[in-house]
């Protein structure tokens, strides 16, 4: 799943709101960052940048406010999914495909919520 992709400014927002928290409590303490706090800031800095460390680099910005047709092109996750899609399984040479990974994976999930559920029932 690419995470940081169309879902960037997501982040942003959330890393943003990490900064803000530490500049208030900088403002109403007024004392200077120390070594720890400087260094988180940073972090946070460098984890906003290191979204665009793809293919697409500064491209990518527009990304998230294209059409999203459009964009279901080229990221899987944002495919529309028919009920055939979640009842069929392909492998190609014992290698399955990705929606057959994801088939499996929410057949195994709803096994284990079922099992809990009647467990405790």
């Amino acid at each position: 799943m690419n995470l940081h992709g169309i879902e960037y400014p997501i982040l942003i927002l959330v890393v943003l709101a990490y900064l803000v928290e530490a500049f208030f409590h900088r403002i109403r303490e007024q004392r200077p960052f120390g070594k720890d706090k400087l260094r988180y800031i940073i972090v946070l800095v460098i984890t906003m940048g290191s979204i665009f460390i793809t293919p697409f680099g500064l491209n990518l910005i527009k990304v998230p406010f294209e059409n999203i047709s459009y964009a279901s092109l080229y990221i899987d996750e944002l495919r529309k999914i028919g009920i055939t899609n979640l009842v069929s399984y392909h492998f190609d040479e014992m290698i399955p495909s990705y929606q057959t990974g994801v088939n499996i994976c929410v057949l195994v999930f709803s096994g284990i919520v079922h099992r809990m559920v009647t467990k405790r029932l």
